[in-house]
């Protein structure tokens, strides 16, 4: 079945695949506003010096944190934007997530007036679903002090240092296990708001709930698909840019082209994760 709806998702979104477009400008746009003061903080620290051409063949880590630390006078606008910029992108992300939902319930090809419309009608009641929804983040994200509980049950106030290293591991792997259950959770709580156009976010929510958890195998197998090959593009992104270590006008337009088209297949991974999870929706709840 899992198998199914991953073919049935990447089949509907390569019919559709103008609804990349919308998803790819956004993180174009946002892309921007963040490098683009961060590149006139770095220029004016760096000036005519040789890091320059030092900074164009790889990245010296020693002198980002020294830049981070003492270029405070044109730092100081990236650092707010640090906290801004990401929570407006969210927004947007949901907003868009509404008229792609819609788009992919109805089975057809992006139509802008159905895409725009369907997130102008969807994204108050996305917003009242997370809201709602942020009491039971919580809960799943402290599941990762279980682990301390266990290691005081079991070995007291000052358990050996390999209990302390192994039960870090642990509460990574449980906090880790806690966010990826919220985004299932938030996905088909989405999902069931679309298809049945359900204007009450708390019946949703709930929704979202007794689904994933009825059918976890289903919905984390299919989830953890999409999770490595979205970490398989990620890996053969990072070891074919080191191809384009070299500097030069060529080099840098070839290392933008790459970069570009990385982010297309990314939200081309985000979109079939939308498709495949409403086709699953959609066949465990006939």
């Amino acid at each position: 079945m899992i198998f199914g709806c991953l073919r049935s998702g990447l089949a509907q979104v390569w019919a559709s695949k103008r609804l990349v477009l919308p998803f790819y400008l956004l993180n174009l746009v946002f892309g921007l506003f963040m490098m683009l003061p961060l590149g006139f903080a770095l220029d004016d620290f760096i000036g005519k010096s040789m890091m320059r051409q030092q900074l164009g063949e790889s990245m010296d880590y020693n002198f980002l944190f020294e830049f981070l630390h003492y270029a405070d006078s044109g730092i100081t606008s990236v650092k707010g934007m640090v906290l801004t910029v990401p929570f407006a992108y969210w927004l947007a992300a949901l907003f868009l997530s509404g008229g792609a939902l819609a788009t992919l319930a109805g089975r057809g090809k992006y139509v802008p007036s159905a895409f725009w419309g369907g997130a102008a009608s969807h994204f108050g009641r996305f917003l009242r679903l997370m809201l709602i929804a942020i009491p039971f983040l919580i809960v799943l994200f402290c599941l990762r002090y279980l682990v301390s509980l266990v290691q005081w049950i079991f070995f007291g106030s000052d358990p050996y240092e390999y209990i302390i290293y192994w039960g870090a591991w642990a509460k990574m792997a449980l906090g880790f296990l806690g966010l990826i259950l919220f985004g299932l959770i938030f996905d088909y709580a989405r999902i069931h708001l679309v298809l049945t156009e359900n204007r009450k976010a708390r019946k949703s929510l709930w929704q979202g709930i007794c689904f994933a958890a009825k059918n976890l195998k289903n919905t984390v197998g299919l989830a953890l698909i999409l999770f490595a090959g979205g970490w398989l593009a990620v890996l053969v992104y990072y070891l074919t840019s080191n191809l384009f270590s070299a500097s030069g006008w060529f080099i840098v337009i070839a290392l933008l082209i790459w970069q570009q088209l990385y982010i297309v297949f990314r939200m081309a991974l985000r979109l079939t994760t939308y498709s495949s999870q409403m086709e699953l929706y959609r066949k465990i709840s006939k």
